[in-house]
């Protein structure tokens, strides 16, 4: 089962907040491997995308998604957040043009607005995407604060 003890699983992933999907790079230079890029929008999906996409990682890629999902995180407004990192050409061109998966008229909408969201991103060396949720089970404690203002993933100001 999935659940076991406190191992981070999508299923602590709360469907009322925000998803952030974030631009990254790795740095072979420093020992901070990953350093955000900040040339390019970070995608934050909202509302009924959050479920959308949530349940599609949880019928399409589960395993690969909580093989490093880990709370690293918390958003500005100190709740915490699971995270989990993948590169850009798997989320983007495996997992993002999948044929299975686009059956469904909402998921198929949603993964085209995250590949044409992400089109620039490896122009401008992304390589790695970060994806992060509210944890349901965890208040924050010690971590990174996301700064962006939740948009959905047309860009729109969610608050």
């Amino acid at each position: 089962m999935h659940d076991a003890g406190n191992r981070s699983t999508i299923s602590r992933i709360s469907h009322q907040g925000e998803i952030f999907i974030d631009p990254y790079q790795y740095d072979l230079d420093s020992s901070v491997h990953l350093r955000p890029v900040t040339c390019v929008e970070a995608i934050v999906l909202s509302g009924a995308d959050v479920g959308v996409f949530l349940s599609w990682v949880n019928d399409h890629w589960r395993d690969l998604f909580e093989q490093d999902l880990q709370s690293l995180a918390q958003d500005a407004n100190g709740r915490r957040l699971l995270t989990s990192s993948l590169p850009l050409v798997t989320f983007r061109h495996d997992l993002c043009q999948r044929a299975l998966p686009r059956a469904d008229a909402d998921v198929a909408r949603l993964l085209d607005r995250l590949r044409d969201g992400m089109r620039e991103w490896r122009d401008h060396g992304v390589d790695t995407v970060c994806i992060s949720g509210h944890d349901t089970m965890m208040a924050a404690a010690g971590h990174r604060k996301h700064n962006k203002t939740p948009t959905n993933v047309s860009g729109e100001t969610t608050q």
